[in-house]
């Protein structure tokens, strides 16, 4: 007996729309991190903390929606009889992208962090110079001008 024909073409069309539309989703969901990272960077760069975390943050819970998307698509893929390799090659320069992108903010932010320490390190010093100069000027002052008396 010959499977039907009519049957099998609508089940293969929603497989193909359900695996676009997974594409799709998992697509968006790159390009929503690759404009958190860039603005991720932007915030390190300006030193404005509390915008990196909140970057941070939004990033933590794209991460879980991405997970989600792509386990979906996995499913779908074996549904559908897609070959994974394939597919995976269609995502992976956008990945690679993202995993750079995720590697200069890194770096930016051990550049700042190694600057910050500098700046520590400065006005510790200097607030050690101002703790020598009152102590000299609180201990020792009125005695070398009384002596003029």
């Amino acid at each position: 007996m010959a499977p039907n024909t009519d049957i099998m073409e609508p089940l293969a069309a929603t497989a193909d729309s359900e695996l676009a539309r997974v594409k799709k989703e998992l697509h968006r969901l790159h390009s929503r991190w690759q404009c958190l990272t860039q603005e991720e960077s932007a915030a390190i760069a300006a030193s404005n903390w509390d915008l990196a975390i909140q970057h941070q943050t939004s990033k933590k819970r794209l991460q879980e929606e991405t997970a989600g998307a792509k386990q979906h698509l996995q499913e779908v893929v074996e549904r559908c009889g897609v070959d994974w390799a394939q597919l995976r090659s269609e995502f992976l320069p956008t990945v690679e992208e993202l995993i750079s992108m995720e590697s200069r903010n890194r770096e930016l932010l051990a550049a700042q962090l190694r600057q910050a320490r500098a700046r520590l390190r400065e006005t510790n010093h200097s607030a050690s110079n101002l703790q020598q100069l009152r102590h000299a000027y609180a201990h020792g002052a009125n005695s070398v001008w009384q002596s003029y008396s």
